[in-house]
Order: C-alpha cells, then sequence, then structure tokens
C-alpha cells in the first residue's frame, strides 16, 4: 500500500466551504504519480519513451468532504485487470482518519499510439512486489 499526504488548499475550495468534487481527481492522479515514481517508473519519462498511460474510467463515491485547513491521506493500491490496470484509492481526512473518498481508476496503456494489451503493467506488478 502506498500513502501520500496532501493539504488542502484555499483555492481548492467551493463555495459550499468544502473541497471541489474535481479536485478530489487531482489528488487521485497526483498519488498514482508518486507512486510511479517511487517504483522507478517517471510518468514524463515514459511518454517519452511513447508510452503513454491513460484513465479509461474512474469510479468516485464521495462520503466525508474535505474542508480548508484539512490534510488527506491517500491510500493507493494496484492491480493489474486483463488489459488495464486498477488503482483503488481511498482519501482520508488525517485528523480522525474519516474515509471522505473511495476510487477505482482503471488504466490503460498506450504505445505509439496504439492501446496494447497492457505488457506494462507486468513491470509495474513486479516493482510492487519488490516492495512487499
Amino acid at each position: 500500500m502506498f500513502e501520500v499526504r496532501f493539504d488542502v488548499r484555499e483555492y481548492e475550495i467551493d463555495s459550499q466551504g468544502v473541497v471541489n468534487n474535481a479536485v478530489y481527481l487531482n489528488f487521485l492522479e497526483e498519488s498514482r504519480n508518486l507512486l510511479l515514481k517511487e517504483h522507478g517508473f517517471s510518468y514524463f519519462a515514459l511518454v517519452q519513451q511513447g508510452v503513454h498511460l491513460m484513465v479509461s474510467d474512474v469510479e468516485l463515491r464521495f462520503k466525508v468532504s474535505l474542508r480548508s485547513g484539512d490534510q488527506a491521506l491517500i491510500r493507493t493500491t494496484g492491480k493489474r485487470a486483463g488489459a488495464k490496470y486498477l488503482f483503488e484509492q481511498q482519501i482520508y481526512r488525517r485528523a480522525d482518519n474519516k474515509l471522505c473518498a473511495s476510487a477505482v481508476t482503471s488504466i490503460i496503456c498506450v504505445i505509439d499510439g496504439k492501446v496494447t494489451r497492457g505488457a506494462f503493467f507486468d513491470k509495474l506488478e513486479a516493482a510492487l512486489a519488490m516492495e512487499s
């Protein structure tokens, strides 16, 4: 399991005083990118090599709102699912460990403009398994 923390910033708050729903997607994506980096896969280096990891779909469920001054803790796990890679992520409010949102993001791998069968994900799983 990979964990990362984010501070809620004032400009992420909407008119209702809570984190805007679109910001949660940014938190999720940044934590996935940090997970890749931690395991030796620079997102931008991959792009330069013609490897594009692209979101095919996201299922995001909101539970409790984050507010200004909160710190979010994002826990991420992943698993291969055929030609896709599924990132399961939970966003918690650190102060009380309340689950704020949960998401499953499906990623596909496109190399040189063609959707692949996900062979890159074998490399990712091997790198993640070395951590265990």
